[in-house]
């Protein structure tokens, strides 16, 4: 089966065969998948990821819907729809509070809307230029990390990730392949030391175009930030950086979805954190505003990224 959904993923999605080897290596499971069989022949099929998710301070279980593909020739004969009412059905039996995934292009927001998923997380993005000034203004040291699985860099990272409201957690493990996937793509792993021990880490791919892409920083202190940002543009000569932050409500674009499985669950948790909301009980509207009011959507309190996929 294994190869099949290799097959598939390669004539869908089109990804590098290091992108490929990465995922089916590290993610992939055969009990995590679903598919659909035409005549012997794998035309459809999904990934179920088990995640987790902290959830204004409690950590619930947070699926990751992903690899969702079916063949060209095949597609508009009712596969995906079968599917994906699968899906839900095998996340609510495995336990899962919160379905999530991630739109691979505009349009698919609306189909998958028609399945009880709603917009819940947004991204926004920063813009920044090189400095030709001496930099940075704090002492610190900046250089690719190595493997996240060292404790103290993991630490760095977790220490922010743990501080969000609403927000997929991931493990050393997790970030270790993100650091992989940027090494295929030129980029790397990045880490800002202060007295020694890591303070700062960014995931960052230089473009043809001379800019470089972090697709996320976590790091506290804004000049240290600010020290990460330029040293790795002087790095990979750019002129340019995009930065990938949390949603600023006023300026952030539309990026993953979410489907509460268990409302009952997650409305006793966001009761306990949060004060009730205005529009009444959330568990009384249709499934997609459900999910949008206990992820404080309105807010944007919700922040998903990295996901690999």
């Amino acid at each position: 089966m294994k190869q099949q959904i290799i097959d598939l993923w390669k004539t869908v999605f089109g990804d590098s065969d290091a992108f490929v080897k990465l995922w089916f290596d590290h993610i992939y499971r055969n009990e995590q998948t679903l598919v659909v069989e035409k005549r012997g022949r794998i035309v459809s099929a999904l990934q179920i990821i088990p995640r987790e998710m902290i959830y204004f301070g409690e950590r619930i279980s947070a699926a990751y819907v992903c690899g969702v593909c079916t063949l060209p020739a095949e597609r508009g004969k009712g596969f995906m729809t079968q599917m994906l009412h699968e899906a839900e059905r095998v996340m609510t039996d495995r336990r899962f509070a919160l379905a999530t995934l991630i739109p691979s292009d505009g349009w698919l927001f609306g189909y998958y809307g028609r399945f009880g998923y709603a917009t819940t997380f947004d991204l926004s993005s920063e813009t920044h230029c090189l400095h030709t000034q001496t930099f940075p203004a704090v002492t610190c040291r900046i250089e690719p990390s190595g493997p996240v699985a060292d404790d103290a860099l993991y630490r760095c990272y977790d220490l922010v990730q743990s501080a969000r409201q609403c927000a997929i957690i991931h493990r050393a493990s997790d970030l270790e392949l993100v650091r992989q996937d940027c090494l295929t793509d030129g980029g790397d792993c990045w880490a800002a030391h202060v007295d020694g021990q890591p303070a700062g880490i960014a995931f960052a791919v230089p473009r043809a175009d001379g800019t470089v892409f972090f697709k996320e920083i976590a790091c506290d202190d804004p000049s240290l930030r600010n020290a990460l940002i330029q040293s790795v543009m002087k790095h990979y000569r750019a002129h340019t950086a995009r930065v990938r932050i949390p949603p600023v409500t006023a300026s952030s674009a539309p990026y993953g979805m979410a489907r509460v499985l268990d409302a009952a669950r997650i409305y006793d948790i966001y009761l306990r954190h949060n004060p009730p909301p205005a529009t009444g009980n959330p568990l009384r509207a249709d499934i997609a505003a459900c999910t949008q009011t206990l992820l404080a959507y309105d807010r944007r309190a919700g922040y998903m990224n990295l996901m690999l996929d």
